[in-house]
C-alpha cells in the first residue's frame, strides 16, 4: 500500500512540476504590457531580480515606468547604517538607471549625504531629466555621518538642472539651498514640494519666482535669517500649503487658489497679506501672534482623482490640520459628497469647522416641497454625517438662513449625532426679518436631543 502511495505521490509531484512549467510558459507568452503590469506590483529590487527567470524576463524590467531606490534598506542591518556599503550601493543604482530603457513616469531616490558630496546625485538628476525624461522626481537626503555637517545637506547643482519640458513634479526633502540656480527657467514645473528645506528668504523667493507655471506648491521651510518678506504671486496656483519658522512678513496672491493650508506661520496678523478671492476667511485665525493651523478649501473646484487612491487630489497634497473652512452649496450633491469624504479622513478630533452656506435661490425652504432633489434623500438617511467617528469641538456657520430646510437638517444632524463636542455658533443677520428667522431656527435646534449634553448652541 505504501508503494502505491509513494508512486502516486511521485506522479502527483511530476504533474505539479509539469503544470508549473506550463504555467510559467503561459506567463512568458503574455504581452509585454501584462508583464510590466506584474512587475509594477513589485519593488524595484524585486522586479530586477526577475531577469534570472528566463530570456523573456531578462530585459523586461528595463521598460518599467517607475523606479524607486531606497538606500536606507540596502545599507542598513538591524537599523545600523554601514557606511562601507554606500559606494557599492550607489554604483548599483547608477547601473540600473543607465541600463533602463526608455522614459520614466516617476523616480524616487532616498539617498545618503555621501551622494551629495561626491556629485553622484547631480549625475543621477542629469540622467533622469535629460535622458530618461522623468515626469515626477522625488529626492530625499539622509545623513550618514556620525557628526552631521552643513556640507551633508547642501544641494549644489548646476544651473537649470531641473529644467526639462517633461519634468512636471519635483519633491525635495532635507536639503540646504545656497542659491536658486538649479531652478532657473523652470517654467516646466507644475508641482513643487520643498520639505524640510533650509535657505535664506531671498533664495526661496527666487525659487518660487523661477517656477511661474506652478499649480501645486507645498512648503515646509526654514529660514536662516527671519528678516525678510516671503512673496508668492502665482496666477495658476491651485493648491498651497505653508509651514515655516519666524518671518517678518508674507504675501500670497493667487486668484485661482482652491486650497490654502497653513500649518505654521509665526508672523503678526498685519504682516500677512492674503489675496485669495476664491477662499475668503470668515474668522480670524491669529492667536497670540501666531496663525492657527488651518485649511480652507473651495469645494466647487473640479474633482481631480488620484490614480492610486481614487480620492480627490486635494486630500493627498495637504496636511489635515486642526481647523477647516469650506463654502458649501447644499443643493449640489457633488459638493456635499466631497465634504463628506474630506471630513471622513480626519483621524483626530478637529478643533474648528467653519461652513459658509452659498446663497442659492433654488434652495428648498422649510415647508416647501422638494422636486426630486437627490440631496434631500441624503438627509433622510439615518447614517451619521460624515460618519460615526468624526468629532469637532466647535462649528461656525455663516449665511444660515433660518428657513432653509437642508441647512437646518445638516445642523440638526450635527447636534443629535455627537459630532459637535462643545459649541455650535450660527451667525445672525443685521436684517431684522432674517435675524428673527435665524434665532427661531436656533431655538428649535436647542430643543433637539443633544448627542453631547454640554453642547452649547448660540448666535454670534
Amino acid at each position: 500500500m505504501s508503494l502505491l502511495q509513494n508512486e502516486s505521490s511521485i506522479l502527483s509531484n511530476q504533474r505539479v512540476s509539469i503544470d508549473a512549467i506550463d504555467n510559467a510558459d503561459q506567463i512568458c507568452k503574455l504581452p509585454n504590457d501584462m508583464l510590466l503590469k506584474i512587475l509594477s506590483e513589485l519593488s524595484t529590487e524585486e522586479a530586477i531580480k526577475t531577469c534570472v527567470l528566463s530570456k523573456r524576463w531578462m530585459d523586461t524590467w528595463k521598460e518599467m515606468s517607475n523606479l524607486c531606490f531606497d538606500m536606507r534598506k540596502t545599507i542598513t542591518i538591524n537599523g545600523i547604517v554601514l557606511p562601507q556599503l554606500l559606494d557599492r550601493a550607489a554604483q548599483l543604482m547608477t547601473q540600473v538607471i543607465n541600463n533602463h530603457n526608455g522614459h520614466l513616469e516617476t523616480c524616487i531616490i532616498f539617498h545618503y549625504s555621501n551622494q551629495l558630496e561626491d556629485g553622484t546625485l547631480a549625475s543621477w538628476i542629469q540622467s533622469l531629466t535629460s535622458v530618461k525624461h522623468t515626469k515626477n522626481l522625488i529626492l530625499a537626503n539622509f545623513n550618514a555621518h556620525l557628526v552631521p555637517t552643513i556640507e551633508a545637506y547642501v544641494l549644489n547643482l548646476s544651473p537649470e538642472i531641473f529644467y526639462h519640458p517633461k519634468l512636471r513634479t519635483l519633491s525635495l526633502y532635507q536639503y540646504i539651498l545656497q542659491d536658486a540656480h538649479a531652478f532657473n527657467n523652470c517654467r516646466n514645473l507644475k508641482h513643487l514640494e520643498l520639505l524640510q528645506i533650509f535657505a535664506e528668504i531671498g533664495v526661496f523667493n527666487e525659487v518660487i519666482l523661477s517656477c511661474p507655471s506652478l499649480e501645486v506648491l507645498i512648503l515646509q521651510i526654514f529660514f536662516f535669517n527671519p528678516s525678510g518678506h516671503l512673496k508668492i504671486d502665482h496666477k495658476n496656483l491651485r493648491i498651497l500649503s505653508i509651514s515655516c519658522n519666524q518671518i517678518d512678513s508674507i504675501e500670497v496672491r493667487a486668484t485661482r487658489l482652491d486650497i490654502f493650508s497653513i500649518e505654521n506661520i509665526p508672523c503678526e496678523n498685519d504682516k500677512v497679506v492674503l489675496e485669495i478671492p476664491r477662499l475668503p476667511f470668515g474668522r480670524n485665525y491669529w492667536v497670540a501672534g501666531r496663525l492657527f493651523p488651518h485649511t480652507s478649501i473651495n469645494i466647487s473646484c473640479p474633482p481631480q482623482k488620484n490614480e492610486r487612491s481614487g480620492m480627490a487630489r486635494p486630500l493627498n497634497n495637504v496636511t489635515l490640520l486642526a481647523s477647516l473652512s469650506v463654502s458649501l452649496d447644499l443643493k449640489n450633491p457633488r459638493e456635499v459628497e466631497v465634504l463628506r469624504k474630506m471630513l471622513a479622513v480626519w483621524t483626530e478630533k478637529m478643533i474648528e469647522l467653519e461652513i459658509s452656506f452659498k446663497n442659492n435661490n433654488s434652495l428648498v425652504e422649510e415647508g416647501e416641497s422638494s422636486k426630486g432633489g437627490a440631496n434631500n434623500k441624503l438627509w433622510e438617511k439615518a447614517e451619521p454625517f460624515p460618519n460615526a467617528d468624526f468629532r469637532v469641538d466647535t462649528i461656525w456657520m455663516h449665511n444660515f438662513s433660518g428657513s432653509n430646510k437642508e441647512q437646518f437638517a445638516l445642523a440638526s444632524r450635527f447636534v443629535m449625532q455627537k459630532t459637535v463636542m462643545k459649541k455650535m455658533m450660527i451667525k445672525t443677520s443685521f436684517d431684522e426679518k432674517k435675524k428673527k428667522r435665524i434665532e427661531a431656527a436656533v431655538a428649535k435646534l436647542k430643543e433637539l436631543p443633544k448627542g453631547n449634553k454640554e453642547l452649547s448652541i448660540e448666535c454670534f
